[in-house]
């Protein structure tokens, strides 16, 4: 049975006491963070905080952390840069596995796509070693890197549809390399979100969402998209991911619809 979670970039840091004591009402069992959304300055050096926050999460409210997301806010370095940029996100991307460590949480979702943009000139496939290197350290720490496919329409060129995603990570080979996938990108991309099933062996986490983070529109193809998980035998998180909604009630609506469509699905 697949677990339902949402990320707390849906609604402002003033929201939090009501929308997280009332998820667990909503049929919400975890919650995937942005760091800086939980501490926003420096927050992978504050590892007693993060682990204080994620106990009084489970204390209060039953939620665990499913996933992270946004882990290289405001880094402007590159995946293709010079050796020292590429170091230097590679040892940042080890601070973000030590704080998922810390809160429990065994999913990190990659998307940055500014910072994965292919020069002329180069290959995808030169960034193998990086992202062999970031899944390894995960992996060794209980966690796994759940890259994603971004559409062109977000700015960048690299691994814009789940097809060629999979074959990424199957190429990289790494234990901690895994698949976020996202109903929003294949939705944007025209793909068939029937036709699942061969990713599923790759997938640690899956969005649902929408172009550009809008709020969640009620859609068919959520049931498609859904029951492919389900046949496929996905049971790990599907979390809604949308852009701060700036209204409790429609955040807690939209988690109804979601929520309902499971209970459907799972019967």
């Amino acid at each position: 049975m697949m677990r339902f979670a949402i990320s707390n970039i849906a609604w402002g840091a003033e929201d939090d006491p009501c929308v997280l004591s009332a998820l667990p009402s909503h049929g919400c069992q975890a919650l995937e963070i942005a760091p800086t959304r939980v501490l926003p300055e420096t927050p992978y050096k504050r590892l007693p905080e993060a682990r204080a926050f994620a106990k009084k999460l489970l204390e209060e409210t039953g939620l665990s952390v499913c996933s992270m997301q946004s882990i290289w806010y405001r880094r402007g370095e590159s995946i293709f840069g010079t050796p020292g940029e590429i170091d230097a996100l590679i040892e940042y991307t080890k601070e973000a596995v030590l704080f998922a460590e810390a809160v429990g949480c065994p999913n990190l979702v990659f998307g940055s796509p500014k910072n994965r943009i292919v020069p002329e000139g180069r290959k995808g496939e030169e960034a193998a070693g990086f992202f062999r290197a970031i899944g390894d350290f995960a992996a060794e720490h209980g966690a796994a890197i759940a890259l994603e496919a971004v559409p062109v329409s977000y700015g960048t060129n690299f691994l814009n549809r789940t097809d060629d995603l999979c074959d990424y990570v199957r190429m990289v080979g790494s234990k901690g390399l895994k698949m976020n996938l996202d109903f929003g990108t294949m939705l944007v991309n025209g793909e068939d979100v029937g036709d699942i099933a061969r990713f599923i062996p790759w997938v640690n986490h899956v969005h649902i969402s929408e172009n550009q983070l809008v709020g969640i529109e009620r859609r068919e193809e959520h049931r498609t998209f859904l029951r492919a998980l389900r046949d496929g035998g996905y049971e790990r998180c599907v979390s809604i991911e949308m852009r701060n909604q700036e209204d409790a009630d429609k955040v807690l609506a939209i988690v109804d619809y979601v929520h309902g469509l499971l209970a459907e699905i799972d019967g």
